[in-house]
């Protein structure tokens, strides 16, 4: 092959390495949630935005 052709082929893979880069780095992230509760909570307990909704599915005791 010619070296302007090794050329363009390089260009062209960095390039469109670049893209999926950048796809990856703005693709959206799934939240963990729904949690769903029930039973006794007797411990200290921290509910995180993160993981809402928070479902309660029965009796939840403090």
């Amino acid at each position: 092959m010619s070296q302007r052709i090794i050329s363009m082929l390089i260009v062209g893979l960095l390039v469109l390495n670049g893209v999926m880069g950048l796809f990856i780095i703005t693709a959206p992230v799934s939240a963990p949630g729904p949690t769903y509760v029930s039973g006794s909570i007797d411990s200290d307990t921290t509910w995180y935005s993160d993981d809402s909704p928070y479902i309660v599915t029965g009796d939840v005791t403090v």
